[in-house]
């Protein structure tokens, strides 16, 4: 059995394609700091190469450059972009949005994405701290909307999405800081509801506060939440707050053997080297599966180890140590319930609960 039979091809979600794992920022809430692999960026024959195969074999529909680092600060983004779509392939991009400046944003304007998601995550000023920079916290989200008119203005058909941190959960995740994020309805109304005035305005919608309230009002936290605002073009995300999968954690790990992931039968990874990876949350590439440099990508896909581990998820079977250190727990008792939440995540919690903003 190979590949396409133990996975249908092309996979359902993307492939996460590393153009660097450079970083602007280091947030607190972010692996960054605990990274000790090589830093670089992709070379571009190497890019092309990875995304040839995913089109000529139909890996994938789309592509994410996503993982690690910060895709803006690529010196050939835009060649990316373009030699993305030459191959008949959707192209996200993934920013922190600090380096959206009008230039690049104008450059931008005229690309067509499937997405363009701008990770802001942090609430106020207070919490920008967080991300350890020295950007100032107004410039940073003045330009996120200058970015935003200014795609609006170019005719743009992007789908643009503001990603923020959902704390409400984190109870039951370790983090190596205190993190301040949307923990509770209150909050969220405070945060999304600017945002949201933000979107009518630019897309010129009536304001109609009685109907945006009882939207609202079907807010819930204790699952992923995602927002669409008017036709949905816009959106804003709060996914659960999560650990890495026990990345911060300075206590035992007991490892679970039990468990769900989506890792190679939804998506994967492609690291800056080439380095194939799991799935887009190994950030210090720990399940390095083969290298694209010396292989293909249908080649380390159809590896017997790749197949077990397909297999092993199937059956609720965690196979690689890694991802039995990503579902275990600091206890036996959080193992196993780490492990039972990740098979019903997968089997039942994955869609997001989605509320729809009304437009015009």
């Amino acid at each position: 059995m190979g590949i396409r039979e133990a996975v249908r091809l092309p996979i359902r979600n993307t492939v996460h394609v590393e153009l660097t794992n450079l970083c602007n920022f280091d947030c607190g809430f972010c692996t960054n700091h605990l990274m000790t692999r090589e830093r670089g960026m992709m070379d571009f024959g190497l890019f092309k190469k990875i995304i040839n195969e995913i089109s000529e074999e139909k890996i994938s529909e789309r592509v994410d450059f996503h993982v690690m680092g910060e895709p803006l600060l690529y010196d050939k983004l835009i060649p990316a972009i373009e030699y993305v779509h030459s191959k008949n392939l959707k192209v996200c991009l993934v920013t922190n949005g600090s380096l959206l400046s009008k230039g690049l944003s104008t450059k931008l304007s005229k690309l067509d994405f499937y997405m363009i998601v701008v990770s802001l995550q942090t609430l106020d000023i207070e919490s920008f701290g967080l991300r350890h920079t020295s950007i100032d916290f107004k410039k940073y989200i003045d330009q996120i909307v200058e970015f935003m008119e200014l795609m609006h203005a170019s005719g743009s058909e992007t789908r643009i999405r503001i990603a923020f941190l959902n704390t409400r959960l984190s109870g039951l995740v370790d983090m190596p800081c205190a993190v301040s994020g949307i923990d509770s309805k209150r909050k969220a109304l405070e945060v999304l509801k600017p945002w949201i005035e933000t979107v009518y305005s630019i897309e010129g919608f009536p304001y109609n506060g009685i109907e945006l309230d009882e939207a609202l009002e079907k807010i819930s936290l204790h699952r992923p939440l995602l927002i669409e605002v008017g036709q949905g073009r816009y959106s804003l995300d709060l996914p659960l707050l999560w650990d890495w999968g026990n990345a911060f954690s300075t206590s035992k790990v007991y490892p679970s053997r039990i468990g769900a992931c989506f890792a190679i039968r939804e998506l994967f990874g492609i690291l800056w080297n080439g380095d194939l990876v799991l799935c887009c949350a190994d950030f210090n590439g720990n399940t390095k599966m083969g290298t694209v440099v010396s292989s293909s990508i249908m080649d380390i896909l159809n590896s017997k180890r790749v197949l077990e581990i397909v297999e092993g998820f199937k059956r609720y079977r965690v196979v690689h140590p890694h991802c039995q250190k990503c579902l275990g727990g600091k206890s036996r008792a959080m193992s196993l319930f780490r492990s039972i939440v990740s098979i019903a995540f997968v089997n039942f919690m994955r869609r997001k609960n989605v509320i729809r903003i009304p437009g015009p």
